[in-house]
């Protein structure tokens, strides 16, 4: 099972935590709650992830693991290069402002996308580039614990 105040989920128990931080400073937080920052394994997952960030409307930008690496897109805590990605696509018909774009380093998901130089809500959170040290929110991800039986 999940700890008093986690969320469990698909790959694990998951935690949102909003304030302003770098990348370093959210990073450190997840490590003093025995975790780390999410890491997106499956469109399960990311599904979840949007459902849950849904209801929560304080805040449209979360940072995950991901990270610029070697100039490659890499799970950062477990060394891993992402294979399966869920940018934003654009908008249609033309896919305009698509990710990833070059605004940083950081891999962050997002419901709120610029077009003309304006901000836009979508109904589900994509993966968005962001600047690794303007985080506005973050997300922690640990495993489950096994349930003991007597």
């Amino acid at each position: 099972g999940c700890k008093p105040g986690w969320i469990s989920g698909p790959s694990g128990c998951y935690r949102l935590f909003i304030g302003n931080a770098r990348r370093l400073n959210a990073k450190e937080m997840c490590y003093t709650h025995d975790s780390h920052l999410v890491i997106i394994d499956s469109l399960e997952e990311n599904k979840f992830l949007s459902v849950l960030l849904q209801t929560n409307n304080d805040n449209h930008v979360w940072l995950t693991d991901g990270l610029m690496f070697r100039k490659r897109w890499t799970w950062r805590s477990h060394v891993k290069v992402i294979s399966t990605f869920y940018w934003f696509p654009g908008w249609m018909p033309n896919k305009e402002f698509a990710e990833p774009s070059k605004r940083g380093r950081c891999i962050s998901l997002s419901n709120m996308f610029e077009y003309n130089g304006k901000l836009y809500m979508t109904t589900y959170f994509f993966w968005k580039v962001t600047n690794c040290n303007s985080v506005t929110g973050f997300i922690c991800e640990r495993k489950k614990t096994p349930h003991i039986t007597e």
